[in-house]
């Protein structure tokens, strides 16, 4: 599922889309130091892509972002 995540970020990126992997769980920062293991957030962590959204985002632009997204076909 993650190199589905990859392939799809690489496939906005080339469209021109900004995407991202921001999500990081803090249980994982070396700062806290954890040994809990949390599956659904570490698999939240490994699956989401972080694709614009903003207060000065158009109309024209989602579409494109959407359309660009239904476009993606992974190997």
């Amino acid at each position: 599922y993650e190199s589905e995540r990859n392939g799809l970020a690489r496939h906005l990126r080339a469209n021109g889309i900004y995407t991202t992997f921001r999500y990081y769980p803090l249980h994982l920062v070396n700062y806290y130091k954890s040994n809990i293991k949390l599956e659904n957030t570490e698999y939240i962590a490994n699956h989401t892509l972080c694709i614009p959204i903003h207060q000065s985002i158009t109309d024209d632009d989602i579409n494109f972002i959407c359309d660009t997204i239904k476009s993606y076909k992974h190997d």
